[in-house]
């Protein structure tokens, strides 16, 4: 079934967590209203059609996790008002679009992972503004263009994986052999030419 249409009640709602279960439909509209979400978890359900725009950007929301359903649309550029969001999964779903320059303005996230989607588009250059990033996943999507330059400022990151399916293009920027904690790194089935770093 569906999640009810008023589940955040009185607005003290902290945490959703629905994850390995069987709901289905859209996810409710007043969910984007509820100012008080800090963590939701929806992974592994059948949700379809798109996240509601204020869902990307509640402000208080450090945890967003909507891995294997079959949603669609696009991330929100509305994601920058989550100033507080430190985790991001939505890997295994539809969803299209270029990946917003609002996500750069998510200055504590340390995870997103997007992959197995249909993003298209350029890595945004405001990603590397994102200096507490500890993982970066967006394999199997359809990306294209060059990494951006200024990776250098991920200091804290432990696993980058851009492969299969893009066409990610230009050369590996130097800056990633630099990277002091850099335990991951997997640039298969793109477009990649020059010299390894």
């Amino acid at each position: 079934g569906e999640i009810p249409a008023r589940l955040c009640g009185g607005g003290a709602l902290e945490e959703l967590i629905l994850i390995y279960n069987s709901f289905s439909g859209r996810i409710s509209e007043s969910l984007g209203e509820c100012k008080s979400l800090r963590r939701v978890r929806l992974r592994n359900n059948n949700f379809s059609g798109v996240v509601p725009e204020g869902l990307w950007g509640l402000p208080h929301l450090y945890l967003l996790e909507f891995v294997e359903n079959s949603l669609s649309g696009s991330i929100s550029n509305s994601i920058s008002g989550a100033w507080n969001l430190s985790i991001l999964l939505i890997s295994g779903n539809k969803f299209s679009g270029s990946i917003p320059e609002g996500v750069g303005e998510l200055g504590n996230l340390e995870a997103f992972v997007a992959d197995h989607n249909s993003l298209t588009g350029r890595i945004p250059k405001s990603v590397v503004r994102l200096s507490q990033l500890d993982r970066l996943v967006l394999r199997d999507n359809q990306l294209f263009g060059e990494i951006p330059v200024g990776v250098g400022g991920w200091r804290k990151l432990n696993e980058l994986d851009l492969a299969n399916n893009n066409r990610l293009n230009g050369s590996i920027p130097k800056e990633l052999g630099d990277l002091p904690v850099l335990n991951y790194l997997d640039l298969s089935g793109n477009q990649f030419s020059g010299e390894i770093p």
